[in-house]
């Protein structure tokens, strides 16, 4: 996942196929899908009534505490960053965080992933996730692992440089920041 962050919106290229526009000062929420040439736009008020809805369906997850980062001492260097894993669980699902406190500017983009939980599309999850206060670093990779199944992802746009090239580039009319 690669995100680009300009003022109050941010651009998550979740896949090659889907990237997110959300903006924080007002809550809205754009979803780009580059294949279909379509886009999906939802208001803040609609977030929230998803979010109330997601909630009277799973009450005990607006009650859970947030997965609490755990080093594990293991460090390796990727992309040229000196990187050392932290470790959280959410259910049964096991993320591993590679985090770097070399990355420019980390603390702003942290505190842009903050105002996207609290405000944006990721407040549905902010309980599944670590809160990004808590994060000593930039994740460069994220690992995955739900009942054997393992995903892993750059999480930052100097990681995705040795990562393989999309496998369909995103329409030119696609706004970049």
């Amino acid at each position: 996942m690669t995100v680009q962050v300009k003022d109050n919106k941010t651009r998550m290229d979740v896949s090659a196929a889907i990237s997110v526009i959300a903006d924080t000062a007002t809550g809205d929420t754009i979803t780009l899908m580059h294949q279909q040439k379509s886009y999906m736009k939802v208001s803040a008020a609609a977030m929230k009534a998803m979010q109330e809805k997601f909630s009277q369906m799973r009450p005990e997850q607006d009650k859970a505490e947030p997965p609490k980062l755990t080093p594990t001492g293991r460090k390796e260097t990727i992309s040229g960053y000196a990187t050392e894993e932290y470790t959280a669980t959410v259910g049964s699902m096991k993320i591993s965080y590679w985090i770097t406190k070399d990355f420019p500017k980390f603390k702003q983009l942290l505190a842009q992933m903050l105002k996207m939980q609290e405000k944006g599309p990721g407040q549905a999850a902010r309980n599944m996730m670590p809160r990004p206060e808590e994060f000593p670093g930039m994740p460069i990779r994220t690992e995955t692992d739900l009942a054997g199944r393992s995903s892993n992802q750059p999480s930052s746009r100097s990681a995705r440089k040795t990562s393989p090239p999309r496998s369909s580039p995103s329409p030119p009319t696609t706004p970049r920041w």
